[in-house]
């Protein structure tokens, strides 16, 4: 089936959403092709842009899709006189597979493979969405900063404050706006891995090689940037920006090499850097070769590790009394809907109203932190009888809690509405699951969608894992009388709230003139919950094809369910027959992983890391552990029972634990012995480059003696050595009435020969 426009006669083929799941009216999102010189797939939400993939990037024009998962399909793209249009083929003609558009503008790829599995899906990732970074912005999700979006080289964000509340829309401008870029010594800068920028304003110029394709953007002032798929002296389609560069983004191993226009200033700077980061890595290689030679000699241990210290809460004195409690329309009611007759006054924490209900007298007093709270007596003194804070619907709010008291039995969660529109209750909840390790999870009815894990802490008060800490903190209870979360902003000036929208996103948005999403969740396919099943683990990033693999010592359930990229059924045990209880078996580190699923995990309190191992060993059910523990020091220790659920790869520095994985005597080994040969060649490679290096200093030795032994030999001249006046060049250049032609005698093999006088004084 095809998409796109035939050029011949107008018609337009696309896809449209659905009103609704249940209603097939025309929705108001729409899948096209954009016929420009360099086509491209655009997901409409009316006339707004949501997301794209660039069509075609291949010299013969006919090219698979930028973003087309090849395991089982082929897109390709076709631009000419006549049409511009795209399609795909399956490369299994065996396999059934649609493509779909959603009501909620997300495409999607589903395959049958005894159910409807889905395969691919976009948009995946808060960078696939347009212009997420603004103009000349370039966003990159795991740049290993808190958030994901910087500038294209020269260029600097409009907003730093803007910038710093993780709102991007303005986007970027040039760092020397009054420095031309117009024949005033500017180049380009390489942008590797590059997602390339919307293609509206964009040229194509066939057979041309790279050489050619920047000497074409070079010689008009207004071309941005280029890139071409040729290779070394080939050619092929080189194509070219204007006016404005957006919607660019890193694509690991995948994209394009980008070439950005930046002024002289800017380049000198770049090649400045090139210069120093060569000479780093010649400090490295001299250091390294140093650092070889000493560890003949001697060997040491340096240990630094920053300690998560918990803080510790305080438990409230403060009786729990058992009150009544009114909902709002009571409370409307009461107060005759907050009449201002019924206002008793105003105060630091809001208004106060007077209310009668069942003949009693009450006040409401809506507190500064937004908290409505409900008081018995007009003064307010006798206590509080209902708070809205109590009662979350979609939003939670700084200070406000989330969880379970254990005394009553109280418990407060969010649940979505059932739409934008519609406030009633919906079908997702968001809440604290109160095992030994609590975890917030997000139900869809009793269905897990996804989770946040606690961090680990031995004071029973963490901060959560994936809490952006850039502008508030978040924080853990847990004791015998509450689990509970809540979290305070580091700025109390800042006005944000966090609310879960109707289609089960935890969002964090900041009033900055306008609201700014600051934090969304879930961002990636591992972010859902068993998105690899048992024993899986997800990591977005591994640089294949399917995020999913198995942990150690499991393979795939099924592989062939798997090549279809439907990793529910999880893993298995790679060697079922042999026992991991007593019999050899030991644990393979996982690094920087997101803990499992805490459901059938314990918490073992101040343990060493060899306790903790000792823990686990001596309990055959025990899967796996980990601890926050330093060498030598006591702390937290978890143990996993029964299954591993839910474990994916956390990028550095964001949260992610060693996790101890229990395998079987013949994986161990082998693992020890893939630890050895990489030792091995981390040996080969230290001792080849020590002894390249003393080779290099021998041979640079020799060069040297070897050349003063060659001017001692050389004779003294027999010829006269006459002594000659040396002039300086002021004097020469006066002396030949600065070269002037009447001097000039003539001209020879060593160029200009002039008549000079010189008048002695």
């Amino acid at each position: 089936m095809k998409l796109g426009l035939d050029r011949r006669t107008g018609l337009q083929r696309f896809l449209t959403s659905w009103k609704s799941r249940d209603d097939p009216g025309t929705g108001e999102y729409t899948y096209r092709v954009e016929p420009n010189e360099l086509p491209q797939l655009i997901l409409f939400k009316g006339s707004t842009r949501v997301w794209r993939v660039t069509a075609c990037l291949q010299s013969d024009y006919r090219a698979t899709q930028e973003a087309t998962p090849t395991f089982i399909f082929n897109g390709t793209c076709v631009n000419n006189r006549d049409e511009a249009y795209t399609f795909y083929t399956l490369i299994n003609a065996s396999n059934v597979s649609t493509h779909f558009l959603d009501e909620l503008g997300s495409l999607k790829m589903v395959t049958w493979v005894g159910k409807w599995v889905e395969f691919y899906s976009l948009p995946d990732g808060r960078c696939d969405y347009y212009s997420r970074c603004g103009m000349y912005g370039y966003c990159d999700s795991n740049n290993g900063r808190e958030f994901e979006c910087t500038c294209l080289p020269g260029y600097k964000p409009r907003s730093t404050d803007e910038w710093y509340l993780r709102d991007a829309t303005g986007g970027c401008i040039r760092k020397r706006e009054a420095l031309s870029m117009c024949g005033s010594g500017e180049g380009f800068v390489k942008v590797a891995n590059s997602r390339i920028p919307d293609t509206s304003k964009a040229r194509v110029w066939m057979n041309r090689s790279v050489q050619e394709c920047k000497e074409e953007c070079v010689r008009n002032c207004s071309c941005l940037a280029y890139t071409s798929d040729a290779e070394g002296g080939a050619r092929a389609n080189c194509i070219t920006w204007y006016e404005t560069l957006i919607d660019v983004g890193r694509i690991p191993k995948a994209g394009v090499d980008l070439y950005v226009r930046v002024d002289a200033v800017e380049l000198a700077e770049h090649m400045k850097s090139r210069r120093l980061n060569g000479k780093m890595v010649a400090v490295v290689v001299t250091s390294a070769v140093s650092t070889s030679v000493l560890i003949i000699t001697l060997v040491f241990w340096l240990v630094m590790k920053k300690r998560r210290r918990g803080q510790c809460i305080k438990d409230s004195e403060e009786e729990n009394v058992e009150l009544s409690i009114f909902d709002m329309v009571t409370i409307a009611g009461a107060t005759n809907n907050f009449s201002d007759k019924n206002k008793i006054g105003e105060g630091g924490f809001g208004s106060v109203y007077k209310t009668y209900v069942s003949g009693v007298s009450f006040s409401a007093r809506l507190l500064d932190s937004g908290n409505l709270v409900l008081f018995q007596g007009d003064s307010g003194n006798n206590g509080v009888v209902w708070q809205s804070f109590d009662h979350p619907t979609n939003t939670m709010l700084p200070n406000m809690k989330l969880g379970l008291d254990r005394r009553t039995g109280f418990e407060r969660f969010l649940t979505t509405w059932k739409s934008r529109d519609d406030p009633g209750t919906g079908e997702y909840s968001y809440r604290i699951e109160p095992n030994e390790l609590p975890q917030i999870v997000l139900f869809k009815g009793s269905t897990r969608v996804w989770r946040i894990p606690a961090w680990l802490e031995s004071q029973g008060r963490a901060k959560h894992e994936a809490t952006p800490t850039i502008i508030l903190n978040g924080t853990y209870v847990n004791n015998r009388d509450e689990v509970s979360t809540f979290y305070t902003l580091i700025n109390a000036s800042n006005v944000s709230m966090l609310f879960l929208d109707e289609l089960g996103s935890l969002k964090i948005v900041m009033w900055v003139g306008k609201w700014v999403e600051f934090y969304s969740i879930p961002e990636d396919r591992c972010d859902y919950y068993s998105r690899c099943g048992v024993y899986g683990y997800c990591d977005s990033n591994n640089g294949r094809q399917f995020d999913c693999t198995c942990l150690p010592g499991y393979k795939p359930r099924s592989t062939d369910e798997l090549y279809k990229r439907d990793a529910s059924g999880g893993c298995i045990r790679k060697r079922e027959a042999l026992s991991m209880c007593g019999n050899g078996e030991g644990f393979v580190k996982v690094a920087n992983a997101r803990i499992p699923d805490t459901f059938k995990a314990r918490v073992w309190m101040n343990r060493t890391m060899d306790e903790c191992k000792e823990e686990c060993m001596r309990n055959c059910s025990c899967m796996a552990y980990t601890s926050d523990a330093e060498r030598g020091t006591r702390a937290n220790c978890i143990t996993w029972y029964e299954t591993l659920m839910d474990v994916r790869q956390i990028p550095k520095g964001e949260g992610g634990v060693d996790l101890y994985v229990r395998v079987d005597a013949v994986e161990l080994a082998q693992h020890m012995e893939s630890r050895r040969l990489n030792g091995k060649m981390v040996a080969v490679v230290v001792t080849s480059a020590v002894l390249t290096s003393v080779l290099t200093i021998t041979l640079v030795f020799w060069s040297v003696m070897k050349k003063q032994r060659r001017g001692l030999g050389i004779k003294d001249s027999e010829e006269e050595n006459v002594e000659l006046p040396i002039f300086d060049m002021v004097t020469i250049a006066r002396a030949t009435n600065h070269f002037s032609e009447k001097h000039k005698i003539g001209e020879g093999g060593f160029g200009s020969v002039y008549k000079v006088i010189f008048l002695f004084d």
